[in-house]
């Protein structure tokens, strides 16, 4: 397949970051990625849109099963990446494209997959109406990010996020993320925030190319974290440093309805 590049000069930080991500074993082989293919059932007969692919991992996965997968993502570092990891693959195409504006037909894709990217979404309905142009009615779409586990610990948690990347938007309740697939037409079928990854905080933040400055400012908002958002995250400590957390995803199943006969 032939694949297409345009430049993003806005996309600097995450090309930066390509190493990380596509090295990282959460990222190659985290458990969300095999229950959102499980979740997903792909067929042969699928052709599959994996949006916000980064470093391809999802998308590799799912055209393991799949008659055709496309990965789109903004940073032009990541697309490069992606197609040179996965070179050998025949039926994985990656380009350049945004979530809110993929560039591809009506009613193109059986499958939709987002990974570890709607965090980063400024405008979550605005995309859920781009999945629903591009998605065949029938057709399913499957997401699997990081969610805030509770209101209590949102204000902290989203500043912990913001600090290690400013390109964060919000991590969503899954209430919110409910809420936002019944207003969009969409059909919420299932979900759940029962997966809970392991991170390494060293690892997370060496992703993330920080300075030392910003590196120390995380640190120091883990330290501040109450009881109770150290009880919802597993923050462990050596002393006063924090060394791991459980990252809490929610991964849910949509579907789009078949048009009216």
């Amino acid at each position: 397949m032939n694949s297409v590049i345009q430049p993003n000069t806005q996309s600097r930080t995450w090309s930066e970051r390509t190493e990380g991500y596509t090295n990282d074993a959460i990222f190659k082989e985290g458990s969300d990625l095999f229950k959102l293919v499980a979740l997903a059932r792909p067929t042969w007969s699928d052709i599959c849109l994996d949006i916000g692919t980064g470093a391809g991992h999802t998308a590799a996965m799912l055209a393991k099963g799949t008659g055709r997968v496309l990965g789109l993502d903004p940073a032009e570092g990541m697309v490069r990446s992606a197609m040179e990891t996965h070179a050998g693959v025949g039926n994985l195409e990656f380009a350049y494209g945004f979530a809110h504006d993929t560039g591809v037909p009506n009613d193109s894709f059986d499958l939709i997959t987002v990974r570890h990217a709607a965090h980063h979404f400024s405008n979550v309905p605005s995309f859920l109406k781009e999945v629903s142009r591009v998605l065949k009615p029938g057709g399913r779409v499957v997401i699997a990010d990081e969610v805030t586990p509770n209101p209590e610990v949102d204000e902290w948690f989203d500043a912990l996020e913001r600090l290690r990347d400013p390109s964060h938007h919000r991590a969503y309740m899954m209430r919110e993320w409910r809420e936002y697939v019944n207003q969009s037409g969409l059909t919420w079928v299932v979900g759940d925030s029962e997966t809970k990854l392991h991170i390494d905080v060293n690892s997370w933040l060496a992703r993330a190319n920080l300075s030392h400055e910003d590196r120390a400012a995380v640190y120091e908002h883990f330290l501040i974290a109450s009881p109770e958002e150290r009880s919802a995250l597993k923050i462990k400590f050596e002393g006063n440093t924090a060394m791991s957390f459980k990252l809490p995803v929610g991964i849910m199943l949509i579907t789009k309805p078949f048009d009216d006969m």
